[in-house]
């Protein structure tokens, strides 16, 4: 006879129901990418203007000084190349800051963005094509420095030409770079990369820029 009030044995109880923890937070695919290209861009652009400036009012004023490029470029190579390296990087490095706006802004402004591809492009040509000439004026003032004071008269026009040539690709380069940053701050400004209030100041500054290439352009030139 089976007992009623027996106790039956106790039943396996499931596990309870444990929720998966919550990954941490992060930036969505898109989100992540416009912050990384806006570090790059920043970085890029921050570097170029500090090569520009370094090459400009530091190491060319000293070379064109007086009494000028023809006694002073021979002894100075190295300055002389470093001029122009400076030149291709900063140019470089414009150009990869077009690239990257392009990529992030070209569906929506297909033909701006091209236009400043386009044009940051044509700067860094020319930016070579001055550093050639800077090359051949070094090698024009080696060979004087060699030939002695004799010599001025048979070198003048020589001197004339590539002095006249560097300044003429020179001051046009300054202007259609300055014109390429406005650009790039008139792109970031209508499409809200950048706070109205920082992107008004770099137009500002690649305005003033272009103004006072142009009123260097103007000023008398040392010999």
């Amino acid at each position: 006879m089976i007992d009623q009030h027996a106790t039956l044995p106790a039943q396996p109880q499931p596990p309870p129901h444990t929720k998966p923890p919550t990954p941490p937070a992060r930036c969505g695919l898109a989100r992540c990418a416009y912050r990384q290209a806006g570090c790059w861009i920043g970085a890029a652009m921050l570097l170029s203007f500090a090569a520009g400036m370094y090459s400009n009012f530091g190491l060319q004023r000293e070379l064109f000084a007086a009494p000028g490029f023809m006694l002073q470029a021979a002894g100075q190579p190295v300055v002389v190349g470093v001029i122009v390296m400076l030149g291709i990087i900063a140019g470089l490095l414009t150009l990869s800051v077009a690239t990257v706006l392009h990529r992030l802004y070209g569906q929506s402004r297909p033909r701006l963005t091209l236009f400043l591809v386009a044009l940051v492009g044509a700067s860094l040509a020319v930016n070579v094509l001055e550093g050639a000439t800077l090359l051949a004026m070094r090698s024009l003032s080696e060979a004087f420095v060699a030939a002695g004071a004799g010599a001025e008269s048979t070198f003048q026009p020589a001197r004339q030409v590539l002095r006249g040539l560097r300044n003429g690709i020179h001051f046009p380069a300054k202007l259609l770079g300055g014109f390429g940053v406005l650009l790039m701050f008139v792109l970031l400004l209508r499409q809200r990369g950048l706070p109205p209030a920082l992107a008004g100041f770099g137009l500002f500054a690649a305005g003033l820029q272009m103004l006072r290439s142009q009123f260097c352009a103007r000023l008398p030139k040392p010999p």
